[in-house]
């Protein structure tokens, strides 16, 4: 009689509608039924007796939730991504039930599957993505591909029917595993704002920057991750053109300028020195003495014509291999005793390894001097100044952060910091970081600044790897 209605029950579960799968104390598989195989895209005759983590027609987390639903009797309620027999992608609710007898002992688990009502379905849900510019991606917590818009398979040439179901590091093999930010968000937790990375796709490479973040069920369990990302590979040869365009228009300006300053102000000097020795030899100390400042302020502009000549002209680059940890400590005791008189603590921060460049290593270091001064001048009632290197190897260059803890710079004005003229505070010429710039872009590198007023600045220099 208990056979009967046992053969009774079974008949009975697998005519339900809803989606049953149950295994037993040992997790093998006992019922299968009809809804189940249809949403699975199974038979029970190759199911029904295995192991349920055999033969990879349930992802790693589903086991792991019936696992624990018969070790602990917890149930689980989660939202899952199916893929069935044609490839396409049905978004289920899965619950997990412990199984038991009349005395408590617990039997096994039941899986009911569910397919969610939505007034959205997932195919709208993918043309809605496929109209945004950015690249979206989204994994599962088994890393499958669930979600892959138009426009990144166009960054990979990949056509998202070929792509969603399959593993991510499988079907995404191009891309480095330290550039798998999505997998690192489901297997560390990561999250990443902004990230900046290059690597090659389709026999050239091409520079991204992504966002992630980690997707969760509403009881904070852990269900996939996100990204999206978006190419700026042409946005950089832009900014490369253009930079390289204003270094020519200051070159052609200040050849200009500064040549015809230079003369009659030398002639302007000798005027002046003729007023100041006869003003001496007559013994009239107030001419005397306005000859001496007018002189010092011509000597002053003669000394930004210098500059200005300095940032126009194309001076020869000495490239040589050098190690950056290497030069920062041949001008460290100099950058220590000039902070230690504004009362600004240095801190340095050196990357363990790091490959060697190929720079002119006087003019590397005039830019670090450069940069230097800038972060001092804004600390004058002291804070501290952190040297920081690294090295990216996913766009083979070294950094080098000089970070300080002054006043910083306001947004609108960050754009102008390069320029020529371009000043903060009263006494600065304005050239100093313009000439940097030109010597960083010179070396075929690249030099940039972040600031937040109020916590302080950041430049950057990257240097590319010889």
């Amino acid at each position: 009689m208990v056979e009967k209605f046992t053969a009774f029950q079974e008949a009975v579960v697998r005519a339900c509608p809803q989606a049953i799968l149950a295994v037993d104390e040992n997790l093998v598989v006992r019922i299968l039924n009809r809804s189940a195989e249809k949403l699975l895209g199974v038979e029970s005759a190759g199911i029904v007796g295995r192991h349920v983590g055999e033969g990879g027609f349930l992802g790693q987390s589903v086991f792991q939730d019936l696992q624990e639903t018969v070790q602990t009797g917890e149930d689980h309620n989660s939202s899952y991504y199916l893929f069935n027999e044609e490839g396409q992608r049905v978004l289920v609710n899965l619950h997990t039930s412990r199984i038991a007898d009349g005395d408590g002992n617990c039997l096994g688990a039941m899986l009911v599957i569910e397919e969610p009502a939505s007034g959205i379905d997932c195919r709208q849900f993918e043309l809605i993505l496929d109209c945004i510019e950015e690249g979206v991606i989204v994994i599962d917590a088994d890393q499958r591909v669930v979600i892959f818009n138009r426009a990144a398979g166009e960054c990979y040439s990949l056509e998202s029917r070929n792509v969603v179901g399959r593993d991510f590091a499988e079907v995404l093999s191009v891309v480095p595993l330290e550039d798998q930010l999505v997998i690192r968000t489901v297997t560390l937790g990561e999250e990443f704002s902004k990230y900046h990375h290059s690597y090659v796709v389709g026999g050239r490479r091409r520079s991204f920057v992504s966002d992630t973040a980690k997707l969760t069920d509403e009881k904070g369990k852990l269900t996939g991750a996100i990204q999206v990302f978006r190419e700026i590979t042409a946005l950089q040869e832009q900014e490369r053109v253009e930079n390289a365009e204003r270094l020519t228009l200051i070159k052609q300006i200040a050849f200009g300028v500064a040549h015809n300053m230079r003369n009659p102000l030398t002639s302007v000097r000798g005027f002046v020195q003729v007023v100041q020795e006869k003003a001496a030899e007559n013994a009239i100390s107030d001419i005397s003495e306005f000859a001496r400042v007018a002189l010092k302020e011509i000597d002053r502009v003669n000394e930004l014509i210098g500059d200005f000549l300095h940032l126009a002209d194309t001076f020869e680059v000495r490239k040589e291999p050098a190690n950056i940890n290497s030069l920062l400590d041949s001008i460290y005791v100099f950058i220590k005793g000039k902070a230690a008189l504004s009362g600004v603590v240095v801190t340095r921060e050196p990357a363990r390894e790091l490959p060697s460049v190929s720079v002119d290593v006087v003019q590397i270091i005039q830019v670090f001097f450069s940069i230097i001064d800038n972060a001092l001048e804004a600390m004058q009632a002291g804070g501290q100044l952190t040297i920081r290197t690294y090295y990216l190897s996913h766009e083979n260059k070294v950094g080098i952060d000089f970070s300080d803890t002054g006043p910083g710079i306001p947004a609108h004005l960050l754009k102008d910091i390069f320029n020529p003229f371009f000043v903060v505070r009263e006494e600065g010429t304005g050239f100093g970081l313009a000439i940097a710039n030109k010597i960083v872009f010179e070396h075929g590198g690249e030099l940039k600044v972040k600031s937040e007023v109020g916590k302080g600045t950041t430049f950057s220099v990257y240097l590319p790897v010889q």
